[in-house]
C-alpha cells in the first residue's frame, strides 16, 4: 500500500509539475501579446474614429446634431452609436459635450433631441 501511495505522489508531483510549466508558458505569452498591443497602439496610424482634431469633431458634431434634427421623435444613444459606427463611450461624450454646449437636449427617458 505504502508503495501506490508513493507511486500516486510522484504521479501528481509530476503532474503539478507540468502544469506549472504551462502557467508560466501561458503568462509569458499574455506578457509578450500585451507588450505587442501597447506597441502597436503607440505605432497606430490614427483613422477616422480616432481622428479628435476639432473640426473632426466639429463635423461629427454637427452630423449628429443634423440626424436629430430629422427625428422629431429623438433618438437614444444606442440608436446614435448604431446610425454612424462609433464606440458607444466615444457618442456619449460627444452628447454630453452637445447637451452641455446646450445644442442637444436630453430627456428623463434617455432620448436625445436637438435644440431649436
Amino acid at each position: 500500500m505504502r508503495s501506490s501511495v508513493a507511486a500516486a505522489r510522484a504521479a501528481s508531483a509530476s503532474t503539478l509539475k507540468e502544469l506549472r510549466s504551462d502557467v508560466q508558458n501561458a503568462h509569458r505569452a499574455w506578457s509578450e501579446f500585451r507588450a505587442f498591443v501597447r506597441t502597436a497602439r503607440a505605432t497606430a496610424p490614427a483613422g477616422p474614429v480616432a481622428d479628435t482634431s476639432a473640426d473632426a469633431a466639429g463635423s461629427l458634431s454637427e452630423k449628429v446634431l443634423g440626424l436629430l434634427g430629422e427625428r422629431s421623435t429623438g433618438m437614444r444613444l444606442g440608436e446614435l452609436q448604431k446610425a454612424f459606427d462609433l464606440p458607444r463611450r466615444q457618442v456619449a461624450r460627444l452628447m454630453d459635450e452637445l447637451v452641455a454646449a446646450r445644442r442637444a437636449r436630453l430627456d428623463k427617458l434617455g432620448i436625445y433631441f436637438k435644440r431649436q
